[in-house]
């Protein structure tokens, strides 16, 4: 069974995808993912965000192998809350979507901190050459994940949607708060750099499911069948 740290819940306003937990549990059954941490897409965008956090919650409530991760914001203080709930591993923010600098945040890392939780950090939804015309959001640059890093060095990271390079330049530093997933990494043999670089064991399995085709993502592990189990480094988290 493999752990998915990267699945997302909802509406996707420029695209049509699974909306509903059931059947994306079941897509993601016959890739061979069977439990993981599911995010809202729909937060993203939408400025209810604890209407938001409150729909992942229930709808993911008869399928407690999947950990909800609700969508945090310093200004919603019912987000931050949620945090205190025993099965929430996590919390998932949006610096670049929800218009602010990373390195402004105070009271997220603490409580997280406090709490012993991870922060989820994507650095992008979607490939930019996908975005919609009205609606480019650039990447949250790999510098502000490396000084926030640094910044709170006892609050565990999870970027997520980082594409190889940026990867490579995250996990090079080899900070023992910082992991990535493996969502937006691609190409021949695509995990053979991180072998080379003893990152491995900070790369998470992450198939940004439904955006992305969760197969296609379990696919790209074959290369490394018998030597890696990346479901093991997500209970580092």
């Amino acid at each position: 069974m493999i752990f998915d740290v990267n699945i997302g819940y909802g509406v996707w306003p420029f695209r049509t995808t699974l909306r509903t937990a059931a059947p994306l549990v079941r897509k993601l059954a016959l890739s061979g993912i069977g439990a993981g941490w599911v995010h809202s897409m729909e937060s993203v965008w939408n400025f209810d965000i604890d209407r938001c956090n409150q729909a992942l919650l229930k709808g993911w409530k008869r399928f407690p192998e999947f950990k909800t991760v609700p969508t945090l914001h310093e200004a919603y203080q019912q987000s931050l809350e949620l945090l205190e709930m025993a099965q929430i591993p996590a919390g998932i923010i949006y610096p670049n979507y929800h218009g602010y600098a990373l390195d402004s945040l105070e009271e997220i890392p603490k409580v997280l901190q406090r709490l012993k939780k991870t922060l989820v950090i994507p650095l992008r939804q979607e490939d930019e050459r996908n975005q919609h015309p009205m609606a480019r959001v650039p990447a949250l640059a790999v510098a502000q994940v490396l000084a926030f890093c640094r910044k709170f060095p006892d609050l565990k990271v999870l970027v997520l949607n980082a594409c190889n390079a940026e990867a490579a330049s995250l996990l090079s530093e080899k900070m023992e708060n910082l992991y990535c997933d493996s969502a937006f990494i691609d190409g021949v043999t695509p995990y053979r750099k991180f072998e080379e670089g003893q990152t491995l064991d900070h790369l998470l399995f992450g198939s940004n499911a439904p955006l992305f085709e969760p197969l296609a993502s379990v696919m790209k592990f074959q290369e490394f069948k018998g030597k890696y189990d990346p479901s093991k480094n997500a209970a580092k988290l």
